[in-house]
């Protein structure tokens, strides 16, 4: 068994993208009065995101390619990157435009438990002895400050309350197969979109809860040759992104099944 503890403090700068000086303008005759056009720009003034972490874990390996984890965990965020909830008035050669531009937005503070399982099977007999499955689940917990449109809270993009994996797997050291079923509650995407050109109002745009089944399959030849195989998305998934509520929809994607068959050569 082994127990770990952490605590860390660290600074991330803010990206070159996010501080360049540079502006990106487009007109459209479709801008209402008074605006000729919209544009993104970046912020020199940025100031880089500090992070407090403290995180307690957990190890128990009780048999050979088997083991038991669970993790506690807590960020202390101190603002984020992002295009701000309202566009910046910007006038170049005697027009005007609607300037969205990235700003330090408010932190957030994140506390949460992982659990993770993984059972080898070689107790099995003949060629089940090379099976074996594993699981993990995360929680998280977020208090933050970002507000929306409409005075309610936002969470961190990206950040999902719920998660988790299940995965079956065979490996004999010359085939090796793994299924596996990804899983993710709703999150969002981007924080303030604006509702219409030129307008104050925005909405954080969210993509629903999505699970996918993925099957990877690796054939050894020889040491010089190897078959890879994948199928993405076997349950035909579909990506969903609304503007806060459902009905709102704003995007929706349907890649269906993905194969991919390829052979690695090495000399």
């Amino acid at each position: 068994m082994i127990i770990r503890f952490g605590y860390s403090d660290v600074l991330a700068r803010p990206g070159l993208a996010d501080l360049t000086p540079g502006i990106k303008l487009s007109t459209s005759e479709t801008m209402p009065e008074p605006y000729a056009g919209s544009g993104q720009a970046g912020n020199p003034d940025l100031d880089a995101i500090e992070a407090t972490n403290i995180d307690l874990s957990f190890e128990w390996y009780y048999q050979d390619a088997s083991m038991f984890s669970a993790a506690l965990f807590y960020k202390d965020i101190d603002s984020n990157i992002a295009f701000g909830p309202e566009p910046i008035d910007m006038t170049f050669d005697g027009d005007l435009y609607s300037v969205r531009q990235k700003q330090n937005i408010a932190g957030t503070e994140l506390e949460g438990i992982e659990l993770s399982v993984t059972q080898s099977l070689d107790f099995l007999p003949s060629i089940l002895r090379h099976t074996g499955v594993s699981a993990n689940y995360t929680y998280t917990h977020e208090d933050t400050d970002n507000l929306d449109g409409e005075g309610e809270a936002i969470a961190r993009k990206g950040l999902s309350e719920n998660s988790y994996n299940l995965v079956a797997f065979y490996d004999d050291q010359k085939l090796s197969v793994r299924l596996a079923y990804n899983w993710r509650s709703e999150f969002v995407r981007r924080e303030y979109v604006q509702l219409g050109w030129a307008s104050a109002d925005t909405l954080p745009e969210i993509e629903a809860a999505r699970g996918q089944l993925d099957l990877t399959a690796n054939y050894k030849i020889n040491k010089h040759f190897k078959i890879n195989f994948s199928a993405i998305n076997l349950n035909e998934s579909t990506s969903e992104r609304y503007l806060k509520h459902e009905q709102l929809t704003n995007y929706i994607s349907d890649s269906g099944t993905r194969y991919n068959l390829g052979v690695v050569a090495r000399f």
